[in-house]
């Protein structure tokens, strides 16, 4: 319902501020015309008040228009009229004939021509001067309880604010909502939690996972930043930074509503030093490029990073050829605001084996210092030949060495380490030597004992044959060494389970005499010569070769011939 109040001058023709009613005072008698219709049902209320305040009479009616007539008393005098209006809806009838008007802004009726807005020269009443009255002064009064009641209502509301704002900004409500992420594993509203220390720094969604995730794997850590956390709020207090767990700290934001102030984890800025050992070398971390090392052993500066796991791309591409490599750095495990990443790259390296793996790689006649179970793979490497590798293995008797290998386009290189041919010739050659010595004093004396450098069981075997068959004639024998010749193209070095073993073609000429044992009669001298092959094995033990086998041959077969007298 709609209300309305006017009150209306009644010396003279008056119409409502509003526009709710028109009134039309006669002298004595008055009429209300309201351009607005209500509905069946509403309730018009008019009360005639007079000079004493009193009210003389109060009229009600449920009709739209109406006429009534006022008292004529001399008494009083009838200076205003309080027109409560209820109801609602837009109906407007001429009072004359009752004609419906749709337009309420009109003077005259268009059905009876009545006029709606009659002049007041044309009345047979003269205008009564507006009566003014003294303003009373319970107004006064009024003032200042309205004044009053806006100081009570701007306390209330002061003090409301105050405790909305400090019970808003409390920072026991951000420890309780980080811990709230972390328990939910709520990455997001975790990040909504965090500010960075520096604009540069990014916190997104992904920020907030890594961090719930890294409590909740790291439970201990949680504990003692919660517990950090719940200290700083009751003290609120800005907190320095902490060296156990440096990444966040509670701290003192901006002004809320003015007067407030504000707590928020601010996330602490990590940088990354990236190592690189060649030059040319492009640098990305966490899809960002930080530029290409202009020399080998460069560091590239990166950051700032929030706290987390990044990807690191190491993409090199010079004069060793292409290589590219990734591996993640995590900066939760430093407690350093600055960490240091080393990106070893081999550029187009080579992967290299042997058959002595002890053996060291020499590049380009130059040892590495490296074995070849330790290098495993060399480079980088240019591919333009201009690089020869090969491996040196020093056996206990001698170096070994492979044959040296140019690199180009291989992408595994084998070395066959084999003892120098000089070195082992030579360890046979005097094995040999002293062992014929020792054959010739074994024979004088029928005795196998003599030999230090045999370890054969069947060639002593044979020799005790020789003796037996010597005695059984009463026979003896006495001999002199001559000479050796060993063919050296016959010789030959084979390696198995790490023994070595080789074998020389050999030429002895020995002069010897079979006497009768009772009598030196000469009756046999035999100055000929013998042809063998001789098999010897190294003994690492012993540090001397030993001989293994012999076999009698017809010749020797090779040009390249030593003699030795």
């Amino acid at each position: 319902m709609q209300k309305q109040e006017v009150t209306l001058d009644l010396s003279k023709p008056s119409y409502s501020k509003r526009g709710n009613g028109r009134l039309v005072f006669d002298g004595g008698d008055f009429t209300a015309e309201f351009p607005r219709e209500y509905n069946a049902g509403s309730q018009i209320n008019i009360s005639l008040m007079f000079d004493s305040g009193e009210t003389y009479t109060q009229y009600k009616s449920q009709y739209f228009d109406f006429t009534s007539s006022v008292k004529k008393e001399t008494s009083r005098k009838a200076h205003s009229i309080l027109m409560r209006v209820k109801g609602e809806g837009i109906l407007s009838f001429c009072r004359q004939c009752g004609h419906k008007l749709d337009d309420t802004t009109l003077k005259f009726c268009p059905s009876c021509g009545m006029s709606f807005h009659p002049d007041p020269t044309e009345t047979n009443h003269k205008p009564v001067p507006p009566v003014t009255r003294a303003k009373a002064p319970a107004q006064k009064s009024k003032g200042k309880q309205l004044a009053s009641l806006l100081i009570i209502w701007l306390v209330v509301a002061g003090s409301v604010f105050v405790w909305y704002g400090k019970k808003q900004t409390d920072p026991m409500n951000q420890v309780e909502a980080f811990e709230e992420a972390a328990a939910q594993k709520d990455g997001k509203a975790m990040a909504a939690l965090l500010t960075p220390a520096v604009k540069e720094m990014k916190i997104t969604d992904d920020t907030g996972q890594q961090l719930v995730d890294y409590l909740n794997e790291n439970p201990d850590v949680k504990e003692e930043m919660v517990k950090l956390f719940k200290e700083q709020a009751v003290t609120k207090r800005t907190a320095d930074i902490p060296e156990e767990h440096p990444q966040l700290i509670l701290k003192k934001g901006e002004k809320k509503w003015f007067f407030f102030d504000t707590y928020q984890y601010e996330v602490q800025p990590y940088y990354a030093n990236i190592h690189v050992n060649f030059k040319e070398t492009a640098i990305t971390l966490d899809g960002k490029s930080y530029g290409t090392t202009k020399e080998d052993e460069a560091v590239i500066k990166a950051g700032p990073f929030a706290p987390g796991a990044y990807m690191l791309v190491a993409d090199y591409k010079g004069e060793y050829g292409k290589e590219k490599t990734e591996r993640t750095i995590d900066f939760y495990e430093s407690l350093s605001a600055e960490a240091s990443f080393y990106v070893e790259m081999t550029g187009n390296g080579v992967a290299v084996t042997s058959n002595r793996p002890e053996a060291i790689l020499y590049v380009n006649g130059e040892s590495t210092g490296k074995t070849i179970r330790e290098m495993r793979k060399y480079g980088p490497v240019k591919r333009d030949g201009s690089v020869e590798l090969s491996a040196v293995y020093d056996y206990p008797f001698g170096s070994g060495n492979a044959e040296p290998v140019q690199v180009k386009d291989q992408e595994k290189i084998h070395f066959d380490v084999h003892p120098d041919r000089q070195d082992v010739y030579e360890g046979l050659r005097k094995t040999i030597v002293d062992h014929t010595h020792e054959w010739i004093q074994a024979f004088e004396n029928q005795d196998t004992s003599y030999f230090t450098h045999v370890q054969d069981d069947a060639y002593f075997a044979r020799q005790r044959g020789y003796y037996n068959e010597s005695s059984s004639e009463g026979k003896q024998w006495t001999g002199s060494f001559n000479y050796l010749r060993f063919d050296l193209d016959s010789l030959v070095i084979s390696e198995e389970n790490g023994i070595t073993y080789a074998s020389v073609d050999a030429e002895v000429n020995i002069t010897g005499r079979t006497y009768s044992a009772s009598s030196y009669d000469g009756d046999y001298i035999d100055d000929t010569s013998d042809f063998w092959t001789y098999g010897l094995k190294y003994d690492e033990t012993a540090e001397n070769w030993y001989i293994v086998n012999t076999t009698k041959i017809d010749g020797l077969s090779g040009s390249n011939i030593e003699t030795i007298r």
